[in-house]
């Protein structure tokens, strides 16, 4: 029977891609970012991912788990209209006014 690929990864909730050493989330061959339409909790702690920007497209994101990671801006993050619960302790972040929208 032939799966569908991008029909399973609209229904994910949960993702949790952490101490793998990723330096960037970012689409893989056919898997792409917007593809995950229903991802409520994301975890990518304890990599080594800088930029967040490819976050900016999970409207559905509740829960972000990037602890431990060399993320310095947060501001990719504002888009998240959803997002309740953010875990970036161990980063190199700057600044957070931008999440005042939040």
């Amino acid at each position: 029977m032939f799966w569908d690929t991008k029909a399973r990864v609209e229904r994910i909730k949960s993702l949790v891609l952490s101490n793998l050493n990723l330096t960037e989330f970012e689409d893989v061959n056919d898997f792409k970012i917007e593809e995950l339409t229903s991802v409520e909790l994301l975890s990518l702690s304890k990599n080594k991912i800088i930029h967040l920007q490819p976050i900016s497209v999970l409207d559905t994101l509740v829960t972000l788990n990037i602890n431990y990671n060399k993320v310095y801006d947060l501001s990719p993050l504002t888009s998240l209209t959803k997002l309740s619960e953010l875990y970036a302790s161990n980063n190199e972040i700057i600044n957070i006014d931008s999440l005042e929208t939040l």
